[in-house]
């Protein structure tokens, strides 16, 4: 079953969660999903994510 789930999944040496979170922040500001999910919300701080 290794073999199959590589085939279709891309594997990582390493999982860096701070960049990988650091990506989805800049595409949640540019898109302004936050915003669009909940419009009384206030945006998060990033010491609570």
């Amino acid at each position: 079953m290794g073999s199959i789930m590589s085939s279709k999944y891309q594997e990582y040496n390493q999982l860096n969660l701070p960049q990988i979170e650091q990506e989805i922040r800049k595409e949640w500001e540019q898109h302004q999903i936050f915003e669009k999910a909940s419009p009384t919300a206030t945006a998060p701080s990033p010491s609570s994510l």
